[in-house]
């Protein structure tokens, strides 16, 4: 699987794990 939107999905929870 390699969706734009999942992809981004992906990345944007990394960033909130990263985040929080």
């Amino acid at each position: 699987r390699s969706h734009p939107e999942e992809v981004r999905i992906y990345h944007e929870a990394a960033s909130a794990k990263n985040g929080a």
